[in-house]
């Protein structure tokens, strides 16, 4: 399960960072327009993993709140190892 979090923790950054640095390219550079595009691709995969971060946060709090579903046990067994 943190395996998971950490990576689209870490595809959340790196899409933010990648639309920054390619939305000041392209700010400095009117003629990239390939660069704004790829710059709300992004800015997509930024909103993505935002919201897989958000779900993936939520179901922990379920589980953590009902800890007594066998299905919370299975998923974290299957996700650390």
């Amino acid at each position: 399960f943190f395996s998971v979090f950490f990576f689209f923790y870490i595809l959340y950054f790196a899409s933010f960072l990648l639309f920054v640095i390619c939305l000041f390219i392209s700010f400095f550079h009117f003629s990239l327009l390939a660069c704004v595009l790829y710059s709300f691709c992004f800015f997509f995969l930024f909103l993505l993993s935002f919201f897989c971060i958000l779900l993936f946060s939520f179901f922990f709090f379920i589980c953590l709140f009902f800890s007594y579903f066998p299905f919370c046990f299975s998923f974290f067994s299957f996700s650390v190892f």
